[in-house]
């Protein structure tokens, strides 16, 4: 479960250099990838164990151990679909996204999400015919 929300404990920067590997009794084994962000982590060691712990909803965690090597490769951030991002979306898809968007009065938001779904379409499989 720790694995799964690691970039949400931790933040982007963080998990880019790290990972997850054990627990055994109360102690967080966590990889790092080189001895700057193994000397980093341990000056934010207290506060890692306090957001762990508060995210786990348990108190389990009472101590990280930090060792350097070699991190697992990172899964990517999304399914890759069938299309490409360059694409467009289908007339079918266009005619949903604009009745999504109706409700929506503000320009700036309208566009970030008209944005986000545009993306969601083009990255997931094609509707079947």
């Amino acid at each position: 479960m720790l694995e799964a929300r690691w970039n949400e404990v931790v933040g982007e920067a963080i998990a880019s250099h790290t990972h997850p590997e054990e627990i055994r009794f109360d102690t967080l084994t966590i990889r790092v990838d080189s001895a700057v962000w193994l000397h980093e982590l341990s000056f934010l060691k207290k506060t890692l164990i306090e957001k762990i712990n508060r995210i786990l909803g348990k108190t389990g965690i009472r101590n990280i151990h930090f060792k350097i090597g070699l991190l697992p490769p990172k899964p990517a951030p999304f399914p890759v679909g069938s299309r490409s991002l360059q694409g467009e979306i289908g007339a079918e898809e266009t005619a949903l996204l604009n009745q999504l968007l109706l409700p929506v009065l503000d320009d700036d938001l309208k566009k970030a999400i008209q944005k986000a779904i545009r993306k969601h379409l083009l990255i997931k499989p094609p509707l079947p015919p």
